[in-house]
């Protein structure tokens, strides 16, 4: 965590605040912290061992630097006001929390794993709380690789990560320098899958393949032609109306905060689209 209370009961950032400053406490649940300010790694409170805290459990030191400089950056920026690390909400303590030309601002900055009914809850307690959220990855862009016999490089995504894309309409943020960042769509991969035969158990001949195939667990980046968007300055609120089939998770509609550009993806499904139908054509 980056922020404790000191002696005298005020807020202090870790990063800001001297060890003469002590006792430290925890904002959330008022048990004593321990402030950490070396020379290598990012400074920061620490709960003492065996606390039942729920923000006990350590953060990565790319989470902290990541939250600080977003933070460093917004905090003076004209279009903000009221710019905090780790401010304490109902049900919630956002990394940052501001407002940004008027809209309260949320961003929640995740690095790892988490399960897609706290990221449901965080959703919608944010959005009942009047506020719109942006959840940020620390790092700079998809992990990459080529896929066998492909010639561009696709990426990786786990449940919840796609789940937060979904949310944030289709679009995925990764973290570049102080309050910029990069959108990404990861978008649909698909592979043809060669035609096989083989024998059943009572002599029957079966085919399969011979047909393309989505790989869920695959996606095909695409990168904002625009490659870094600053938080205040090319993002929007948006009032993401909830489907019907989406009711159960989220009563109300889910206030987000939106970067202001087209769905850039657009092209790269009518590619992948006219790739299929030709080589269908061909056969």
């Amino acid at each position: 965590m980056l922020v404790a209370l000191n002696a005298n009961n005020n807020r202090r950032l870790a990063f800001e605040a001297d060890k003469n400053e002590k006792p430290f406490t925890c904002p959330f649940c008022m048990q004593n912290v321990v402030l950490k300010k070396g020379k290598v790694r990012e400074h920061h409170y620490a709960h003492e061992p065996n606390s039942n805290c729920k923000y006990a459990e350590g953060e990565s030191q790319l989470h902290y630097r990541v939250k600080k400089e977003i933070y460093l950056a917004l905090k003076d920026h004209p279009n903000c006001q009221k710019c905090e690390l780790e401010r304490v909400l109902k049900g919630v303590r956002p990394d940052i929390s501001l407002v940004i030309n008027g809209c309260y601002v949320a961003i929640e900055v995740q690095k790892s794993k988490i399960s897609i009914d706290e990221i449901n809850r965080r959703f919608n307690n944010y959005s009942r709380l009047g506020i719109f959220l942006l959840w940020v990855f620390p790092d700079n862009r998809p992990k990459l690789f080529f896929h066998e016999g492909e010639k561009e490089e696709i990426c990786r995504i786990n449940n919840w990560e796609h789940h937060i894309q979904d949310i944030q309409n289709k679009r995925i943020y990764y973290w570049q320098s102080g309050a910029f960042v990069r959108p990404y769509h990861l978008g649909s991969f698909y592979t043809y899958k060669e035609e096989t035969e083989w024998y059943g158990e009572y002599g029957d001949l079966n085919t399969g393949g011979g047909d393309w195939e989505e790989k869920k667990s695959y996606k095909t980046p695409v990168q904002c032609p625009i490659n870094n968007l600053h938080i205040a300055n090319d993002f929007i609120p948006m009032i993401r109306k909830c489907t019907r089939r989406e009711k159960n998770k989220f009563p109300d509609n889910l206030k987000i905060w939106i970067d202001n550009k087209e769905n850039w993806w657009k092209e790269y499904y009518e590619k992948l689209h006219k790739r299929i139908m030709n080589f269908h054509l061909m056969l």
